[in-house]
């Protein structure tokens, strides 16, 4: 029974502290990269209404307003909405992290386990790709958006299979 209670202590204490690093580190970079993406568009109009060469560019330049506005208004907005984004990414890393586990614990192929792990993926993906069209269907900054998006996707799901991994080992270790 006690080492029932140590292996259950240890599973939550790798699952909080994985789900912290988790967050942490998916908020960090995706800050990081929406900064970039904001103060690139900045440069950009900033060129644009200077050059010369661009005198007549000002569908341009409203598209580049438009997206940075649009930006700001992310931002204003996802700072009272941020408890939502945070529990998404709770919920893809418990899906992510248990679903290693149960595949791990299975006795089929690997090809098989590797299958069932992308259709589930491309599933989670397209649901949450779907879900944030808007964020990214704009004309200049949309794809930059994305990519910021699919990166915190994949570090949350990474350290979500890591956590996987490591209860594994740990249930072998153990001989469970």
């Amino acid at each position: 029974m006690e080492d029932f209670a140590v292996y259950s202590i240890t599973i939550i204490t790798i699952f909080v502290v994985s789900v912290i690093i988790s967050q942490l580190c998916t908020g960090k970079v995706v800050k990081c990269i929406k900064r970039t993406i904001k103060k690139s568009s900045e440069d950009l109009l900033i060129n644009l209404e200077t050059s010369n060469e661009f005198k007549n560019a000002e569908k341009a330049k409203d598209l580049i307003r438009l997206g940075i506005y649009n930006m700001k208004a992310d931002d204003k907005l996802k700072e009272r909405l941020n408890f939502l984004t945070q529990i998404i990414g709770l919920i893809e890393f418990i899906i992510f992290g248990f679903l290693t586990i149960y595949l791990f614990n299975n006795e089929q192929i690997i090809f098989e386990k590797i299958k069932f792990f992308l259709i589930v993926f491309a599933g989670w993906f397209g649901l949450k790709a779907f879900g944030n069209y808007q964020q990214w269907g704009h004309e200049i900054f949309g794809r930059a958006l994305f990519y910021n998006f699919l990166i915190g996707t994949l570090i949350n799901i990474f350290f979500a299979v890591m956590f996987g991994l490591v209860i594994y080992l740990i249930k072998q270790t153990i001989g469970g």
